[in-house]
């Protein structure tokens, strides 16, 4: 038997062809398990798009870069550039849905926001389209338009602060009857009869009595007063009602001013009213507290008593705050 004589180089470099033969089938090998997962994962992203795309988009045949499968062996640098291609592309997609996300809800919020609303305006102008549209034969009976349903307002929910047309409108009405109701009130206060006591000072009491209405003025007062005294006082026939003043509770009243206005505003001296009426009476009538003279006879006497505490008629003083 004669033995096998083997070259050492021969046998180094069939080692290494056959090494680098297992090298290459393994990097055939994990190549194919790379390339296999990145197309099952462009496999997903397309059928997560396809839920956003419209319905009349057709998918183009063209294979992208990312989705072409390659066979054979491939350089260490083509695999990294196609491993890099891949995530960019990857990261694109993802930021597409992303996007595609936010503007979904940012869709449906805009939707809710729009069925909560008061749709006035869309109510008003479906009045005005009725009563714009052409009238039908009289045979024929008009359809009924059916109301798009609304959300109403919560009853629970006050909204007395809104902008509310017919209550706007009840309360001006409501107040127009109100205000219409009390003028007719106060003329028929006016045309109330009043006896009102005073005396005619000349340094002395002369006592009368005069019925007016309680709208008439001071001046007309004085003119009645006038008329009861003329008889017995010869100085007065030729005074006219400007020459003569008129005092109550020790202050000059204005000749302009009617009782009604005095009791209106409540006016008063340190707390008592000049007229508190009960009925065509005063409550307190005491024909000393109201006083008519003449104006020469007081620039005369204002010196003395009681003129001398007598002073003129302060609004702000003697009249209450409205």
């Amino acid at each position: 038997m004669t033995s096998k004589i083997t070259n050492p180089s021969h046998q180094a470099h069939a080692n290494r062809s056959s090494f680098l033969r297992k090298r290459q089938e393994q990097m055939s090998e994990e190549l194919n398990r790379q390339q296999e997962a990145l197309e099952n994962a462009a496999n997903m992203r397309t059928g997560i798009n396809n839920k956003f795309s419209s319905a009349t988009e057709k998918p183009s045949s063209t294979p992208t870069s990312s989705t072409t499968k390659k066979y054979g062996l491939v350089t260490l640098e083509q695999m990294q550039q196609q491993t890099k291609e891949d995530e960019e592309q990857r990261r694109k997609d993802i930021i597409a849905m992303e996007k595609a996300k936010k503007a979904a809800k940012k869709r449906k919020s805009a939707q809710r926001k729009a069925a909560l609303s008061f749709d006035m305006e869309d109510e008003e102008g479906l009045d005005k389209s009725e009563e714009l549209s052409p009238k039908k034969s009289k045979g024929k009976q008009p359809e009924k338009k059916e109301k798009s349903s609304r959300i109403g307002k919560n009853p629970e929910v006050d909204t007395s602060y809104l902008p509310d047309k017919e209550r706007e409108a009840y309360l001006r009405k409501r107040k127009e009857e109100l205000l219409k109701q009390w003028l007719i009130e106060q003329e028929e206060l006016k045309k109330e009869k009043a006896i009102i006591g005073f005396s005619y000072w000349d340094g002395s009491d002369h006592m009368r009595k005069v019925k007016v209405m309680k709208g008439d003025t001071v001046a007309t007062f004085i003119k009645k007063a006038l008329k009861t005294v003329r008889r017995d006082h010869q100085e007065l026939r030729s005074i006219n009602v400007e020459e003569m003043l008129f005092i109550r509770d020790n202050v000059i009243m204005p000749q302009h001013l009617t009782f009604y206005d005095l009791i209106l505003h409540q006016a008063n001296n340190r707390g008592q009213l000049f007229f508190d009426f009960d009925g065509p009476k005063l409550k307190k009538d005491d024909p000393r507290s109201s006083k008519m003279c003449m104006r020469s006879w007081y620039e005369s006497n204002k010196h003395i008593f009681p003129a001398s505490c007598w002073e003129s008629f302060d609004q702000a003083k003697h009249q209450a705050p409205m």
